[in-house]
């Protein structure tokens, strides 16, 4: 908490951090809660779908998953969009968690992260109709794009081309060349 940015942002409210450090033990007892915090907290600032969020976590157990989202949401660490399906942090909650757990500091996880999105992504063109549902995390995947970019920009080439695909379904081949060009 000390050593936090202390900047308008965060001096207004450094309760979620002591409510934080309080739920560290729920945070180690809770399977994937800690996981769940971190990719919501890294991802784009829009709410994420659970298809989306379940990849990123790597696992097919919904009632861990379930489980960790019900107790994220009864301690107000994240909410639930009206369609029910869709989870977004608390914007604080998000800093702390990108300062306690920088992603430079984190490669590995971060591979597996861009892997699992890779694969959501490529899974969701492999199957046009659920293009929309691609569409609609392209928030998530521009800003893991970017990220990965300045940290691991080796394993940046797919998510760049993933941007791309979107495009080229509706036909924009030329904002889609961008995309492609950028890529290599």
């Amino acid at each position: 908490e000390k050593n936090f940015p202390n900047n308008p942002f965060t001096k207004r409210d450094k309760s979620i951090i002591r409510a934080l450090k309080i739920s560290e033990k729920l945070l180690n007892e809770t399977e994937y809660l800690e996981e769940i915090l971190d990719i919501l907290a890294w991802s784009g600032k829009s709410s994420m779908s659970y298809s989306l969020l379940q990849e990123l976590v790597g696992t097919n157990d919904n009632i861990s998953i379930q489980n960790a989202l019900g107790v994220a949401l009864e301690l107000r660490f994240i909410k639930r969009e009206k369609d029910e399906t869709r989870f977004a942090i608390h914007r604080l909650l998000a800093k702390v968690r990108q300062f306690e757990k920088p992603l430079k500091e984190r490669k590995e996880w971060h591979q597996k992260i861009v892997k699992n999105l890779e694969k959501w992504f490529r899974d969701k063109h492999d199957e046009s109709k659920n293009l929309t549902e691609a569409e609609i995390e392209l928030d998530h995947l521009e800003t893991w794009q970017k990220q990965t970019l300045r940290y691991i920009p080796e394993d940046a080439v797919w998510l760049t081309l993933l941007k791309a695909n979107p495009l080229i379904e509706r036909g924009n081949y030329k904002e889609a060349q961008k995309f492609i060009e950028n890529a290599y």
